[in-house]
């Protein structure tokens, strides 16, 4: 039977800068879910309260049946979450990533294959360096995820993609979840679902499909990314 690893219902959180209201989505084992947002303030206040930096204020957040409600990373890390950021250049994506470090101390921020986990993300040795020279992972040390969050993933070169998507697709025969949280819908065989945040709201989920993905992205889509 398959079950739900991460479901959301009435997800709402707020800051001074931007809000998402009511937003509902779930991804299954062995599924992926492309969400894009093309506001990066609503980008990121989505990650942070996915990761208990800044807390839901209303809604319900399931993972694998469970209720997420311990406000602080390692909790979420210790649930079964990874996650994947890029290393920016000149940049921090949370508000202060020593504090984030910090928050997650016992946590190996490394790379899988170096963490005893059996689902390492990039299949061979060259394209593991490649991977980690362009993303930092954070991880529970020894734990298998169950879900992998890659946020605003970098578009490699053609071989490294090519590794990347034959690693997704074994991760998620394995059972493994995949949310992938961008400012464009990531296009790929591999995922199943893609969903679209614009002005704080769900505008939809739709299959991985032309068709369905212009449909949706022309609900609101075209917006610059603030």
């Amino acid at each position: 039977m398959v079950k739900q690893v991460l479901y959301a219902e009435r997800f709402s959180v707020f800051t001074d800068t931007a809000s998402l209201v009511n937003l509902g989505f779930s991804i299954q084992e062995g599924q992926c879910l492309s969400l894009g947002i093309p506001n990066k303030e609503e980008r990121r206040l989505f990650l942070y309260a996915l990761f208990g930096v800044v807390p839901m204020m209303d809604g319900i957040l399931r993972f694998k049946g469970q209720a997420i409600e311990e406000e602080l990373p390692s909790a979420r890390l210790s649930y079964g979450m990874s996650l994947i950021l890029p290393k920016s250049e000149g940049e921090e994506i949370f508000p202060d990533e020593r504090v984030f470090s910090h928050s997650v101390m016992g946590y190996k921020r490394s790379f899988w294959g170096d963490s005893g986990i059996d689902y390492p993300w990039i299949g061979n040795k060259k394209s593991m360096q490649q991977f980690r020279r362009r993303n930092r992972i954070f991880t529970k040390k020894g734990q298998k995820p169950s879900l992998i969050i890659y946020y605003e993933p970098k578009k490699e070169c053609d071989s490294l993609e090519k590794t990347f998507r034959e690693s997704m697709l074994s991760f998620k025969k394995d059972g493994g979840a995949v949310l992938i949280i961008d400012k464009e819908v990531y296009t790929s065989s591999g995922m199943d679902h893609a969903g679209l945040i614009c002005g704080g709201r769900m505008l939809g989920i739709v299959e991985n499909n032309e068709e369905d993905l212009k449909k949706l992205w022309s609900m609101g889509g075209a917006k610059d990314d603030a």
